[in-house]
């Protein structure tokens, strides 16, 4: 099994984007989110890795993103490129009752 690796040090943009699902359509969505990334993740500009989690209480499909910041500016500063990014993903993620995105700056990571 591999794991995600959160290095503050790397300079990364995350995108975290939270899909709201009622319990009989999380795997749906979980399912359209891997197709999305298999068929579009190497046509967007800059994106470096994404992971995908199910939520335990079936509410929720949470897509944590990596990006490179100076090859993803044409897509997160250009509001029609992210959209149509954002399209491609429609179709496979229609039974989300909602969603929830925003690109964030890493700056610290806690490791017990």
């Amino acid at each position: 099994m591999s794991t995600a690796t959160i290095d503050p040090a790397a300079g990364v943009l995350t995108m975290i984007h939270v899909y709201h699902t009622q319990p009989e359509t999380q795997r749906k969505v979980y399912d359209g989110l891997r197709e999305g990334l298999a068929r579009y993740g190497r046509r967007m500009a800059g994106h470096l890795s994404s992971t995908i989690h199910m939520s335990l209480d079936g509410l929720r499909v949470t897509s944590y993103s990596q990006w490179d910041p100076e090859a993803s500016k044409a897509l997160f500063d250009d509001p029609a490129a992210l959209q149509e990014s954002l399209d491609w993903f429609a179709p496979l993620t229609a039974d989300a009752v909602g969603q929830d995105a925003h690109v964030y700056l890493e700056l610290d990571v806690y490791r017990p």
